[in-house]
């Protein structure tokens, strides 16, 4: 998955496709001062998120 065949996904949707919690998820953006609002998240902050969080690769490469 490249990022620009990224969609608009819920905070559910990325802690799935991380292989993590919600709350995990939560508590994750919170400690890297990610304020993230409800709904679908766009791609481009879904790049940010990753990057932030780490993940970078799962923006480059998809879920593993």
């Amino acid at each position: 998955m490249t990022h620009s065949s990224l969609e608009a996904k819920t905070k559910q949707e990325l802690a799935d496709q991380m292989k993590i919690s919600i709350n995990t998820l939560k508590r994750r953006l919170d400690k890297a001062g990610l304020k993230i609002p409800r709904g679908h998240i766009p791609p481009d902050v879904q790049q940010i998120i990753f990057e932030k969080l780490g993940w970078s690769e799962l923006s480059r490469n998809g879920p593993k």
